[in-house]
Parts: structure tokens; sequence; C-alpha cells
């Protein structure tokens, strides 16, 4: 394994060549069907095979050159794919963001089935809402960034996601470390089912490793994460508005309104009523399982991730120490 990763070879090839080289086959990066699942897997391999093992080493090491190289096939990719070639206005991009997200729920549910979720959350929803919003940041960034800083933006966006997608599920297992690997793992596996099984077991054994770093030194607060988790009750309230809020998406379209002025309006939009970001509070009997977050919020309140330095996220994902970390 380590052999292939340091052949003059691997410092040309894409990902994708490197991972199919090694399992031996070419029918790994394949088109996807047209479903959710298949939009981010053809993503996937869409980066896969625009990024060599070069440019994976630069990504973690916080250089964002990779991600300014692709920006153009990145951009009609989601126009094709994720807009279906519609014009990528505020609603638009938000309702693709809610069709893609809406149809991942037994996929989602699948995922956290084997483990103990914090009572009275519903972690499902709390994925859905969460996933939502970061899909339709990042998909705005794409579709409309045309400058230098598509780059930088971009990598901060899927850093800053990583962090609290991480934060916010650690939270709903209950801080339980063993169970978010135990699902982060399960999804590699089942991804990674054509793949060398012992490539798997190295891309598992390495997430281990990774994944255990990264949440000792996570840089989020619990103020970052707690507005996003969905309660029981908030949940089934969700679910029974998902058919109005289809009905009026479906409405809006008919009668071409016009244009939010930010992404982040058709998102409030569908929004749970009177519930501000930010001070959502958990049911009394959880709050117990919140007090071990507030060690993670520095002094002051200000959030560890308004001063994350260049380099930090690399030091933590190879494990090495980082000069900037204080």
């Amino acid at each position: 394994m380590m052999g292939s990763l340091g052949s003059p070879q691997s410092n040309t090839e894409s990902i994708a060549q490197f991972i199919q080289r090694l399992s031996e086959t070419s029918n790994i990066f394949t088109p996807g069907t047209g479903d959710p699942v298949g939009f981010f897997g053809d993503l996937l391999t869409l980066v896969c095979q625009n990024f060599s093992m070069v440019d994976l080493v630069l990504l973690l090491h916080g250089q964002n050159q990779p991600l300014g190289r692709i920006q153009t096939q990145l951009a009609e990719f989601f126009t094709q794919h994720y807009l279906n070639g519609r014009e990528p206005t505020d609603h638009n991009i938000a309702a693709a963001a809610d069709g893609l997200t809406n149809e991942l729920v037994e996929y989602i549910t699948e995922s956290f089935s084997s483990v103990a979720v914090l009572e009275g959350v519903n972690i499902t929803q709390t994925n859905l809402s969460f996933f939502r919003q970061q899909l339709t940041r990042i998909a705005t960034h794409i579709l409309c960034c045309t400058d230098n800083t598509f780059g930088p933006q971009l990598l901060q966006m899927c850093n800053q996601g990583l962090f609290e997608c991480l934060a916010l599920n650690l939270y709903c297992l209950r801080g339980e470390q063993s169970a978010l690997t135990s699902v982060i793992n399960h999804r590699i596996r089942t991804l990674s089912a054509d793949m060398n099984p012992s490539l798997v077991n190295w891309l598992t054994s390495m997430m281990t490793m990774r994944l255990q770093v990264i949440l000792e030194h996570i840089p989020v607060t619990e103020d970052q994460i707690l507005h996003y988790a969905i309660y029981t009750q908030q949940g089934e309230a969700s679910n029974a508005q998902e058919p109005e809020r289809a009905q009026i998406i479906e409405m809006e379209d008919t009668h071409s309104p016009a244009p939010a002025t930010t992404a982040e309006k058709p998102w409030h939009r569908h929004g749970r009523p009177g519930r501000s970001p930010g001070k959502l509070e958990p049911p009394e009997g959880l709050r117990h399982w919140v007090a071990p977050w507030q060690q993670l919020k520095p002094a002051g309140g200000r959030s560890l991730v308004e001063r994350l330095r260049p380099g930090l996220l690399p030091s933590l994902l190879s494990g090495c120490p980082s000069s900037d970390m204080t």
C-alpha cells in the first residue's frame, strides 16, 4: 500500500486511477443513476478524476489551489446536475437542496440504525436540516463565485462544515466517539464494496486514527452546533409540514417570483417559526449532556473557528503537531 503511494506513477495519476489500480478494476468510478446518492457519488467521481494524490496532500495541508483549478468543472457540474439547467437564483438553489436532501431520509436513518442516539433527538431530521443548509451555502458559492476567492472560501466552507458535522453528530450520539467512528466506517465499507479489501481496511484504519485526533481538538463550540439539533416533537412537526412546503415551492415555480436577495432567505422561510438560530435549547432532561461542550468554549466566548490558523486542519488530519497550535 505505502509502496504504491510512493511510486512515481502516483505523482501524476488521478485519485480514481490510483484506487482502480490498487483494486485491479476499472468500473469503480461510474456514473450514478440520477438519484440523490447518485448525485453525490457523481460529484465524488468528478473530484477523484480531476485530483491527483498530490492534490489531496495539498488540500490536507490547507492549500486551496486544486479547488481553484477545477472551478469551471464544478460550476458546470452543479449547473447540469444540481440545477438541471435552471438559472442559479437563490430560490432555485434552495429548492434543489430541498429536493436532494429530502430524498436522503432512508439513507441517513439506516446509517444511524445500529447506534444509540441521545434520547429526544431526531437524528435523521437533524442531519437533513444540517445538510440542507450546508449544501445551499456551498452550491451558491460554486455557482455564483467568479473571482479568485473561489478556492479559499470553498476550502474554508468544507473545513467548517466537516467540523460542525462531526461535533453535531457526536452530540447526538451522546458523546460516544466509538459510535461515531462505527457510523463513518460502516459507510466507508458500504460505499467501497467494489474496492480491494486491503485498501478498504487501510482507509477505515486511517479514518479511525485521524477522527480521534480531530475530535480531541475539534474547534467548534456548543453554540455553533446546538441550533442545528432537532428534537422529536419538532421533527414530527417538520414531517407534517413537508407536503405543504413542497406545494409552496411548486406554486412559486409556477408563478416565477422575484428571487430572494440571499441564499439564506429560502432556507429561513422553511425554518421552524418562532425559533431563532443560536437560541434553540434542548429539553430540560437533556441539558446535562450539554455541559461537556462548555469546556470547548474559549474564554470570552470567542469561537475557536474564528481563531483557526492556516495549517491547523492538516495537522489535525495528519496527526502531526502544528507550530500554529497554541
